[in-house]
């Protein structure tokens, strides 16, 4: 069986950034005391913390699957056109769901050949993305 889960590293850890933390008056590990947090800013008890959450097994994240892309509001595997900054048609495309999930991103776009005529031109984007965090940030940057 494939985790679900992975213990992060403290780079991983930005504003935003969602993970579950260990309630730690039980014993480890009953998976129904995971609590889903968010890190913000001005929490400063959980920025001095994290390393040490991390090295006692106190933190995990859920690695990427096809709801957490539906739940950002994105369809797989077909075309959509994005509401982000830059606009664009894109098509997101997962393989290996589970452990070393892999994540293209196709665009397509019509320019013109300079003859007046417009051919389709299709940039394709392929990622190792862990989480659905990094996906939502890597989205964000890229203005889809």
């Amino acid at each position: 069986m494939v985790d679900k889960y992975y213990t992060p590293s403290i780079e991983e850890f930005h504003i935003g950034f969602i993970f579950e933390g260990y309630n730690t008056t039980s014993n480890y590990p009953n998976n129904d005391e995971w609590v889903e947090f968010k890190l913000e800013l001005g929490l400063s008890e959980q920025w001095n913390r994290i390393e040490d959450y991390i090295n006692n097994n106190q933190i995990r994240i859920k690695y990427l699957d096809n709801e957490d892309i539906k739940d950002l509001g994105y369809l797989i595997d077909e075309w959509f056109i994005s509401k982000g900054r830059y606009g664009g048609t894109y098509k997101i495309k997962l393989s290996d769901i589970g452990f070393g999930k892999k994540i293209s991103i196709y665009t397509k776009d019509f320019v013109r050949d300079g003859s007046g005529n417009y051919e389709e031109l299709c940039i394709i984007y392929r990622l190792s993305i862990k989480n659905k965090s990094e996906l939502k940030v890597l989205l964000k940057q890229l203005g889809i």
